[in-house]
């Protein structure tokens, strides 16, 4: 099912974000929420979980999340594997331990570089509105020249859906495609040694469109992966240029 409706505040923050896509890159790893919005980036940090973040770790906003009917839109610069998404209901978690599976598997086993979105499963009935969370991202990609583990958080204010405005940056998500992409392997030590992968910038503005893709499992608590192509710069710039 093709879904084109895309309102104008949506298009709006895109036009913004391809006059800022460079710097957009520029402050997050090889995969970052686009919405909700991130804990800032630091590249020391990013492999230490659980939020990826050391001094830049504290709480900077909370974004508001439905309780039910949600999703998240992810951007990526760079090849990933094994994509995890992970929840915590604490206020301020600290600890791996804070954390708990929201989806019962991986979300994609493979994230091309480009942008994605992920219906989100709803909530249990004693999460209730007003409440904190943190959702949790973790990923595999090439850091030198070792495939490890990278940590994004975004930190998040639990609202009714009937309260939620769906806008800007949440409003995004469109379907262009609803099959299952089949993974590839991810790679070894061994391969990223060889020079079979290599951890270089890939955001150039001359890069070719890119498709980003994620595997669906038929659980019915797993996420619904979106396709959408992007052309010319990567991260939100190509985002917007995909859509104007």
């Amino acid at each position: 099912m093709l879904l084109t409706s895309i309102s104008a505040l949506a298009l709006a923050s895109l036009t913004a974000a391809q006059a800022h896509g460079e710097q957009f890159a520029q402050s997050m790893g090889p995969v970052a929420f686009l919405w909700p919005q991130d804990r800032p980036w630091a590249d020391d940090d990013d492999n230490t979980g659980p939020c990826g973040a050391g001094a830049s770790g504290a709480i900077h906003n909370r974004t508001n999340f439905p309780l039910t009917g949600g999703h998240i839109a992810l951007i990526a610069q760079d090849e990933a594997w094994g994509v995890r998404v992970r929840i915590s209901y604490q206020n301020n978690p600290t600890s791996e331990d804070d954390f708990e599976d929201i989806f019962q598997s991986n979300i994609s086993a493979e994230a091309d570089k480009g942008h994605a979105c992920y219906q989100f499963p709803d909530l249990p009935s004693n999460v209730k509105e007003g409440q904190n969370g943190t959702i949790q991202l973790e990923y595999n990609a090439i850091d030198g020249t070792q495939n490890i583990s990278h940590f994004v958080c975004a930190d998040v204010f639990f609202v009714e859906r009937n309260k939620f405005q769906n806008s800007g940056f949440s409003a995004m998500c469109f379907n262009t495609s609803d099959g299952e992409i089949a993974p590839d392997s991810t790679p070894t030590t061994q391969e990223v040694a060889d020079g079979k992968f290599s951890d270089a910038p890939s955001g150039s503005a001359g890069s070719a469109a890119a498709t980003s893709a994620a595997a669906t499992s038929g659980s019915s608590n797993d996420g619904s992966a979106v396709k959408a192509v992007l052309g010319g710069a990567i991260g939100a710039a190509g985002i917007a240029l995909a859509l104007i």
